[in-house]
C-alpha cells in the first residue's frame, strides 16, 4: 500500500491526491501534503482554506489578505457547483486581496471580488471577456460552465451537431460572453 501511495504522488494518478499550495498540481511543491480526496472541489476547499491564512503582504511585498467577503464568495459558488465543474481548475490568490480560478488547458480565468467578477478566455491572440460583473454563484457557476465546454461551431459539428445547431450554439455562447 506504501508503494502504491507514492507511485500516486510521482505518477500524479489518483487513489490520492498531492495537494500543491493553492490547488496547483503542478508538482512545484518541495514538501506536497498528500490527502485521501477524491473529487476536485474538496482539492479546491482545501486550497481556499490555505488562502484563508494569508496575511498582508503574503508575497513578499504589499499583496492584501484575501478578503473575508471574497472567501464568503467562492464559498457559495463552489456549494452549488459540481465536482466536474472544477475539473482542471486551480484556485490562485490574487494581490488585491481577490482570488482568480484559471483553468490553464482552456486557456481561461475567473476573478472573483467582494462584489462582482470578472472572467476571460484566450483563444489564439485574441482574449475576450467581461469585467465588473455583479456577483451571484448562478452566475458565476454559468459562466464556468460555459467556459468548461467552449466549443468551435466545427467542433460541435464534429460531435455530432447538425451545421445550424452549431453555429446556434457557438452564437449563444458568445452572446453570454460578450464577445
Amino acid at each position: 500500500m506504501e508503494q502504491d501511495a507514492a507511485t500516486s504522488r510521482r505518477t500524479g494518478r489518483h487513489n490520492s491526491v498531492s495537494l500543491f499550495p493553492f490547488g496547483r498540481s503542478d508538482q512545484s511543491s518541495v514538501n506536497p501534503v498528500v490527502l485521501p480526496l477524491n473529487d476536485e472541489k474538496s482539492r479546491i476547499k482545501v486550497a481556499l482554506d490555505k488562502l484563508s491564512y494569508l496575511k498582508a503582504g503574503w508575497d513578499g511585498l504589499e499583496a492584501l489578505p484575501i478578503s473575508k467577503g471574497v472567501l464568503t464568495n467562492v464559498s457559495r459558488f463552489l456549494a452549488i457547483s459540481d465536482n466536474q465543474d472544477w475539473h482542471d481548475w486551480i484556485i490562485e490568490p490574487n494581490v488585491n486581496g481577490t482570488v482568480i480560478l484559471r483553468s490553464i488547458s482552456r486557456m481561461a480565468g475567473i476573478s472573483i471580488g467582494n462584489e462582482t467578477f470578472s472572467y476571460y478566455k484566450k483563444e489564439g491572440k485574441n482574449i475576450t471577456g467581461r469585467d465588473g460583473v455583479n456577483y451571484s454563484a448562478n452566475a458565476v457557476l454559468s459562466v464556468m460552465r460555459i467556459l468548461n465546454c467552449r466549443k468551435s461551431a466545427r467542433e460541435f459539428c464534429d460531435d455530432g451537431y447538425t451545421r445550424r445547431t452549431a453555429e446556434y450554439c457557438q452564437e449563444q455562447i458568445c452572446s453570454f460572453l460578450n464577445i
